[in-house]
């Protein structure tokens, strides 16, 4: 028989196994899959309660949690190892990862506010594919795949593009693939695309959070157009974009970026309440 001594060393070390998971379901480094697979190997992390667990994962939360179980006919007090592949599927389903779509004109800054935020917030930024010529410091497979037209409209026809639109003379498109495989690994996925993809994508996916960044001004919006070398086009771009902020009522909510930091700190704060505004 377990001394006294063991019997607290085994509590210690399942309390700190049950924080650590938790801790890591909530800041997404860890997702409900991963833990699933790792509790078939962890005794102690298969003795978990699993609810206790995923009402900490972004997006989903104690409500949903329990409902879930009791739709499945699971007590609250069930634990992981206990689960059937049924209910583990089930689960994973209510764990899926959120799409949050940033959209707006071009030279807004959408990519610099994305990259900010990427500082304090985990999530999968999907690489889009453009027909556009490579800019200097760009890398294929990292800032775009860089695809020839031939090769974009090869993709349209197979089907791999979540959503596809001209904009400048260009073609841009997200791939479908990474984002479906990163959304069912419970991940977090950020779209940066132009606002006609963006209404594509709240058609297949009605679940998006669509956020438009704005710029303070349409002179603002000129003169970092002018800033960044695209001085040819600049006129189109800006007629572009008079066309797009009329698209504004379409979307869930609106950053002004005015600076960077706090406009990334204002996205941040919108992605907190995301678990009570996809319940809406």
């Amino acid at each position: 028989m377990a001394d006294r001594g063991e019997v607290l060393d085994h509590a210690a070390r399942f309390r700190d196994v049950r924080k650590r998971a938790r801790e890591a379901l909530r800041t997404r480094r860890m997702t409900l899959e991963e833990l699933f697979d790792q509790a078939s190997t962890d005794a102690t992390l298969g003795a978990s309660k699993v609810a206790s667990l995923m009402w900490v994962i972004p997006g989903v939360g104690k409500v949903k949690t329990l409902a879930c179980l009791q739709d499945l006919g699971v007590e609250e007090t069930v634990r992981i190892a206990d689960l059937s592949h049924n209910h583990r599927k089930a689960l994973l389903e209510l764990a899926r990862g959120r799409l949050i779509v940033v959209s707006g004109p071009s030279g807004v800054g959408k990519g610099t506010v994305i990259r900010e935020l990427a500082k304090h917030t985990s999530f999968h930024l999907s690489v889009s594919a453009t027909t556009r010529q490579m800019r200097p410091g760009e890398v294929d497979g990292r800032d775009y795949f860089f695809l020839s037209e031939t090769e974009f409209n090869e993709w349209i026809d197979e089907d791999r593009l979540l959503e596809w639109a001209e904009y400048a003379g260009n073609l841009y498109g997200t791939p479908r693939e990474a984002v479906e495989q990163h959304l069912r690994a419970g991940r977090d996925v950020v779209l940066e695309i132009e606002v006609q993809g963006a209404r594509q994508v709240k058609t297949a996916m009605p679940e998006a959070l669509l956020v438009f960044i704005l710029p303070p001004s349409i002179e603002e919006l000129e003169q970092r157009l002018k800033g960044r070398g695209d001085t040819t086009n600049v006129a189109e771009r800006l007629a572009t974009a008079r066309k797009e902020l009329e698209e504004v009522p379409f979307f869930d909510f609106t950053v002004v970026n005015d600076d960077v930091e706090r406009a990334a700190g204002e996205l941040r704060s919108i992605l907190r309440v995301l678990p009570k505004f996809r319940m809406q």
